[in-house]
């Protein structure tokens, strides 16, 4: 059996530029969170010198880049005039 890994989305909306209701479009700046924990990124600390948290790099300016160093979730917006991975930055998974 097959199980999915829960994540969740969180948007902060940090700026509206613009918003046309004729277009409908919108302009703006939000802070994209996303968590989730993968289970085959467990060990036992005392195997690691106690090592409790390490990085990894999330690359290609969204998840799922295939530079990246882990699985991460694919996520896409619907009706975007520019796309999404050009608006990501690459970052570290804690």
């Amino acid at each position: 059996r097959k199980y999915g890994v829960p994540v969740e989305l969180d948007i902060n909306f940090h700026r509206v530029f613009h918003v046309d209701v004729i277009s409908p479009t919108i302009d703006l700046i939000v802070w994209f969170r996303l968590l989730w924990a993968d289970p085959r990124l467990t060990w036992d600390p005392l195997d690691y010198g106690n090592l409790t948290k390490t990085w990894f790099y999330v690359a290609d300016g969204s998840a799922g880049g295939e530079t990246s160093e882990i699985w991460t979730p694919d996520i896409q917006l619907w009706n975007l005039e520019t796309g999404l991975a050009d608006g990501l930055e690459d970052a570290y998974a804690i």
